[in-house]
């Protein structure tokens, strides 16, 4: 009975011990940034906008969000982290050039395997902490359900960090024996001066 009960509280603690480790973020720290943002977000009170298309329902608030609703609120983005995963490593092919569209250069990484991020790009100003926008697909295909989304962050410069002003989600979601749903999501965030 003694090693059953050690037995369950080293499996316990394994576990424990095996979710809190952290892998080297191979091709951008998206997981750190999306933090960074919540903090500064929350640290200066800013207020967010946020819009919200449902199929053709929409709705619009304005909050002064915690923690909580920020981090719910990015928490989709985070997931735009799993490019850096150890079974993704040299998976990603990585491309740097100038975007035809404007001042900015564009990193992009892309991937010819069925992964549920197809591909992410980094606009910045000169080096990449000057990120000014991010860019991304995921997806989600099971027997059970069908998920699509684009993914779009933009910043601002905040004494030398990005700062999150706008970002949007758009996409839909088709769940087995029903009707597929159309998403779309926008917010802003605005500082006071």
């Amino acid at each position: 009975m003694k090693w059953i009960i050690i037995t369950v509280l080293a499996g316990a603690l394994w576990s424990c011990v095996s979710d809190k480790q952290k892998y080297k973020k191979i091709y951008f720290d998206f997981d750190s940034l999306i933090t960074a943002q919540i903090k500064d977000i929350k640290k200066h009170e800013a207020v967010l906008l946020k819009k919200t298309i449902l199929n053709s329902l929409v709705d619009s608030l304005s909050i002064k969000p915690d923690s909580i609703q920020l981090r719910n609120e990015l928490e989709m983005f985070r997931q735009i982290d799993d490019i850096n995963k150890p079974m993704y490593k040299g998976l990603y092919q990585m491309e740097t050039k100038e975007d035809i569209n404007s001042n900015l250069t564009v990193r992009t990484f892309t991937t010819n395997i069925k992964t549920n991020v197809a591909f992410v790009k980094l606009f910045f100003n000169q080096k990449i902490s000057r990120l000014k926008r991010i860019e991304s697909s995921w997806a989600e295909n099971n027997t059970m359900m069908n998920t699509q989304r684009f993914l779009m962050l933009e910043f601002d410069d905040y004494n030398g960090q990005p700062r999150l002003i706008h970002y949007r989600v758009t996409g839909y979601q088709k769940v087995i024996f029903s009707k597929s749903v159309s998403l779309a999501v926008e917010g802003w965030v605005k500082y006071p001066r």
